[in-house]
């Protein structure tokens, strides 16, 4: 800062100064109301739906969470049927338990294992079509 010497001097710089507080001011009160705006809840429950959707980790924990209980499930239903006495609900229940909890327990397992069958499934699909065409041009071939 450089040294007042004279009253319009001192004029000017109060007058710089005060602008300067005004802007600042203006900044700290956008600031203010951004900061309000993003903690209401509302915001806060869509900001953090949104990390959830975008974090990888979570939809691999859903999509495991999801596996577990549908194949607890499945066995329940496949085990002991929709109908029945206390006995075949007690048991029915503790077997889709004890599924669920095997299958969450080794969801990176299943899902590696399913996606190899998946994979090789449509690779011998594919091969099976090629020798298809491959036979059809052959046959083609000699007829000519």
């Amino acid at each position: 800062m450089k040294k007042i010497q004279s009253l319009d001097e001192l004029k000017e710089e109060i007058l710089l100064l005060e602008a300067k507080r005004y802007q600042q001011e203006v900044e700290l009160k956008e600031a203010f109301h951004d900061t309000m705006e993003s903690m209401r809840l509302s915001n806060v429950i869509k900001n953090t739906a949104k990390d959830l959707a975008n974090s990888s980790a979570f939809k691999s924990d859903l999509v495991n969470a999801g596996m577990s209980m549908t194949a607890g499930y499945l066995s329940k239903r496949l085990a002991f049927g929709s109908k029945g006495g206390v006995v075949k609900w007690l048991f029915g229940n503790l077997l889709q338990m004890g599924v669920s909890n095997v299958v969450a327990k080794n969801a990176d397992s299943i899902k590696a294992g399913g996606l190899s069958l998946f994979q090789s499934f449509f690779r011998r699909k594919q091969h099976e079509e090629e020798d298809e065409h491959a036979d059809g041009a052959i046959h083609q071939n000699g007829k000519h």
